[in-house]
């Protein structure tokens, strides 16, 4: 617990720029000018970076496929902060409808160090910048509120381990993560609850609508030697 503590405490102490809202949704056309907050919690000049790209699916290893878009746009993208200074982003959604189908884009802050000594030409000191880290931020646009559907099927043809199949039917996307979902698994010996040490380091993944992500599964545990027929996956009550 004690790590736990000083390692929020470290990463609070290196975040200097911070934005916010972390998520924010357009539900309406007539709403879509947005303000995003970056913050500058430093004694000292900060310079920050901003960029939205456009989150257009999923990699075999879970990570977010991004890409540039001009769905969004946003002003000022670069900028120096004054010790402890606020500065609005002013971001808008540029289409004249929303998408019937939600639409997730990244919101991405990074902070950029400010190198004072790193050229210098004769009398002239140029600053010259480079990549501290970067805040994420969701921004959701469209999709209808209807109730969230999660479809599932499950390949058991290797003994070591199953593939489960994850399609997200619903026009809104869902963040499916172990600890937010149940995964029963039903057997050739009866049912099997899974458990977190079943899912190695998947970490959760946000599936786009229509998206299908393939989830490995080792069988090095509570289903070591047994053979799955189906797996029901289903959201667990808060």
């Amino acid at each position: 617990m004690k790590h736990i503590i000083v390692g929020a405490l470290l990463m609070k102490a290196l975040l200097a720029v911070q934005l916010t809202p972390m998520t924010y949704e357009i539900k309406s056309i007539k709403k879509r000018n947005i303000t995003y907050s970056v913050k500058n919690t430093e004694k000292k000049l900060a310079a920050a970076e901003c960029k939205i790209l456009k989150v257009v699916g999923h990699d075999k290893e879970g990570r977010e496929i991004r890409e540039e878009t001009q769905d969004v746009v946003l002003y000022p993208s670069q900028f120096v902060l004054q010790p402890e200074e606020t500065k609005g982003i002013r971001v808008n959604y540029t289409k004249n409808k929303l998408p019937e189908k939600e639409a997730v884009y990244r919101v991405l802050a990074t902070q950029l160090a400010l190198n004072l000594k790193e050229e210098t030409t004769g009398k002239d000191i140029k600053a010259g910048m480079k990549f501290i880290f970067s805040y994420e931020g969701l921004l959701f646009v469209g999709g209808s509120s209807v109730k969230k559907n999660l479809d599932t099927k499950v390949h058991d043809d290797q003994p070591s381990s199953l593939l489960l199949d994850m399609t997200n039917s619903s026009t809104k996307s869902t963040f499916v993560h172990v600890k937010h979902y149940s995964f029963v698994a039903h057997t050739n010996k009866g049912e099997v609850t899974l458990t977190d040490k079943d899912f190695g380091k998947f970490g959760g993944i946000r599936l786009l609508p229509d998206e299908t992500f393939t989830l490995k599964i080792n069988k090095n545990h509570a289903l070591k030697d047994l053979t799955v027929t189906t797996l029901v996956v289903q959201k667990r009550a808060k």
